[in-house]
């Protein structure tokens, strides 16, 4: 389960980080570079890390790298800067809350 997760959450920041890289260079359908961008890091991981590649793990890959396209676009809207800070601020009220339970 875990490593399902790291997959995900992997193939969404690199979504992200192709997508944005794309956009500095000005290139054309920046969401598409970004998106392939990740797939080919999920792929190579797979076939030229791991001994035996896994259809789940790269599943995972494909759900965030998709997620990671709608996630961007959240992120760098004009909304999505008022529910990253209010994300934030509720991870500093669960880590408040968290050390009065201890």
């Amino acid at each position: 389960k875990q490593d399902k997760a790291l997959h995900l959450t992997t193939s969404v920041m690199l979504t992200a980080l192709g997508t944005e890289t794309a956009k500095d260079f000005k290139l054309k359908n920046p969401e598409i570079v970004g998106v392939t961008f990740s797939l080919i890091c999920g792929l190579a991981k797979e076939f030229l890390y791991d001994t035996k590649p896994s259809a789940y793990d790269l599943t995972a890959d494909i759900v965030g790298a998709i997620a990671g396209v709608y996630i961007n676009r959240l992120f760098f809207s004009e909304y999505g800067k008022v529910y990253i800070t209010l994300w934030i601020c509720l991870e500093i009220f669960k880590k408040y809350v968290q050390t009065f339970q201890t």
